[in-house]
């Protein structure tokens, strides 16, 4: 029994759906690799058969993607100086408070103290910590342990609280949700946290983690994604011109 020329089509329209869904997320990851704690990600392709039916958007056939997978390995670190970036050598995340209420977690350590004294994200969402800053406070400085100390007006040294970390039984399960933030799902597991140590991983102060984007490896996927999508319109350039012929022909 032969192919129909819709199944055909499909195949080949499903095979640029998902290349062009490769190069977003090659895209995504190049306009990110100077963005502190970026965790690149890769397109998953996967072949498929008449008779699967997945969420395909109708497709019987062809190519599709399964899914995004996160590389969380550590990205280089970029020594600064400043006290208040810290660089996470483990595999724990920062918690911050999201604007709904929720809880975000992210590798990008490039803290500041806003207008009301709250240790912040360089975006803005407050660091998740028991450290109370007054408004006498200077030179706030966080130790490897996590440690927050501050110099009080009266010139002595003490420490405000603590900055824990937090860890998953499955990062590659966390969510995207923008700003490099990720949320907690089920695949994920919940949130474990603790102090600093050598489970999650210690502070590096005066450094913060670069995106641990390869450029070599982003522009290989670039360019079989680019070769992709080019025999994919051809594919459909020949079938189309086939299908025509053989309308003419019954005309």
């Amino acid at each position: 029994m032969g192919v129909s020329p819709i199944a055909l089509f499909s195949v080949a329209a499903s095979a640029l759906q998902a290349q062009q869904r490769s190069l977003d997320v090659v895209a995504n990851n190049v306009a990110n690799i100077m963005t502190p704690g970026f965790k690149a990600a890769r397109a998953d392709l996967t072949d498929l058969r008449p008779g699967d039916q997945p969420e395909t958007g109708g497709l019987a056939g062809g190519t599709w993607v399964a899914g995004t997978t996160r590389d969380f390995r550590r990205g280089t670190l970029i020594w600064t100086g400043n006290p208040l970036d810290l660089a996470i050598d483990g595999p724990g995340f920062l918690r911050v408070r999201l604007p709904d209420g929720r809880w975000g977690y992210t590798r990008d350590g490039t803290l500041r103290r806003d207008a009301d004294g709250n240790l912040v994200t360089a975006k803005g969402f407050l660091v998740d910590t028991d450290a109370q800053l007054e408004p006498g406070d200077r030179n706030v400085s966080i130790s490897p342990d996590g440690s927050v100390w501050v110099e009080t007006e009266d010139g002595q040294r003490v420490q405000r609280g603590t900055l824990l970390l937090y860890r998953f039984p499955n990062p590659e399960g966390l969510e995207a949700i923008g700003d490099n933030l990720f949320a907690e799902t089920p695949a994920s597991g919940p949130a474990q946290a603790g102090t600093p140590g050598a489970e999650l991983g210690r502070f590096v102060v005066g450094a913060y983690e670069n995106s641990n984007v390869d450029l070599a490896q982003e522009f290989a996927r670039m360019l079989f994604a680019q070769r992709s999508y080019s025999l994919s319109i051809r594919v459909l350039q020949v079938l189309d011109n086939m299908q025509r012929q053989a309308n003419d022909l019954t005309t």
